[in-house]
């Protein structure tokens, strides 16, 4: 964006949000067959001093194969945001950076909000923060105020 905006010598304000999902392996249900076959855990009881076995519906948090179960969730969403709604965005496991002109911000709020609402995923709401030119992603701040130089901070 900043390459094509010095190209066309316009000045290209940014602001970036991020997006988190809430609980996300708790939201991707497993297949009849998963279900069947490996949703199975069991945990140690102090007080009965005797195992348990519980059944989950959903991925369990830590195995391999439910992060790359999710991983595909997660890469699926990204391509739809990105062919369908052409969003200049990009994600790391269940946190998804959009970026955006200043002047589209709460469209591009409304196209992405409406796409998780639409795909079904759930958002952690006091992550949720409004477009800014500074954004905090994953522990780091994201300082993009001079964006309509052609720079950005980290």
């Amino acid at each position: 964006m900043l390459e094509g905006a010095r190209a066309t010598h316009k000045a290209l304000q940014l602001v970036a949000k991020c997006w988190d999902l809430a609980s996300a392996y708790k939201q991707v249900p497993l297949s009849g067959q998963a279900y069947e076959m490996d949703s199975y855990i069991v945990v140690y009881n102090p007080d009965t001093g005797k195992p348990e076995i519980y059944q989950r519906a959903v991925l369990p948090f830590g195995p391999i194969a439910s992060v790359t179960a999710f991983l595909r969730c997660a890469m699926g969403i990204l391509h739809i945001g990105s062919a369908v709604l052409k969003l200049t965005w990009t994600s790391y496991f269940d946190d998804f950076l959009s970026f955006t002109h200043q002047s589209l911000d709460r469209h591009t709020d409304l196209c992405i909000s409406t796409l998780f609402n639409l795909l079904g995923w759930r958002l952690s709401t006091d992550k949720l923060a409004p477009y800014d030119q500074c954004c905090e992603v994953l522990g780091a701040q994201l300082d993009l105020q001079r964006s309509v130089l052609g720079s950005f901070r980290s």
